[in-house]
């Protein structure tokens, strides 16, 4: 599980920290809209090698890519 906050949108990228399950430690993603790649990022010391939070931030902030609305925080969750 993990939190995205300060979700920011323009027509080209979409952007936001994240805040993974019980830490207090803050990632930054940043996605191009175009590619749906990553063009910016900071990992925290949770994503270790497979960068498993920063994974799961990516697919959400190209889900709320669509939205109309962004919210001011979105909590994201997986099984």
């Amino acid at each position: 599980m993990l939190k995205l906050i300060n979700i920011k949108k323009n027509d080209s990228f979409i952007e936001a920290e994240y805040i993974p399950e019980a830490s207090k430690e803050v990632g930054y993603l940043k996605v191009d809209l175009k590619t749906r790649k990553i063009s910016d990022s900071r990992l925290t010391s949770f994503d270790d090698t497979i960068a498993i939070y920063r994974g799961h931030a990516k697919l959400a902030l190209l889900k709320l890519a669509n939205s109309d609305t962004l919210p001011e925080r979105y909590p994201v969750a997986w099984y």
